[in-house]
């Protein structure tokens, strides 16, 4: 569940949101608030990826500002998304 807070801005309710995976499965990129990889200690809105295969996370964002949902392709090479920041 997510909350509108601006054109195009979310907010989740929940701590990590709109996962996307890529069509190999080797891949997930989501929203979260947490502070993962420890570059989001005010746990703001980012983005970040998984890579099950080395269950290694990366922060793919670095905002202030509220984020968009965004895609992603197939392959998981690209991610696409606007911010507010």
């Amino acid at each position: 569940r997510v909350e509108q807070v601006g054109v195009g801005a979310i907010r989740p309710h929940t701590d990590s949101y709109l996962a996307h995976v890529t069509r190999r499965g080797d891949q997930v990129v989501f929203g979260s608030n947490l502070d993962l990889v420890g570059t989001n200690p005010q746990r703001d809105q980012e983005v970040f990826s998984y890579r099950p295969g080395t269950a290694t996370f990366a922060q793919l964002t670095h905002t202030s500002g509220g984020l968009s949902p965004w895609s992603m392709s197939d392959d998981g090479n690209l991610v696409a998304l606007t911010s507010t920041s």
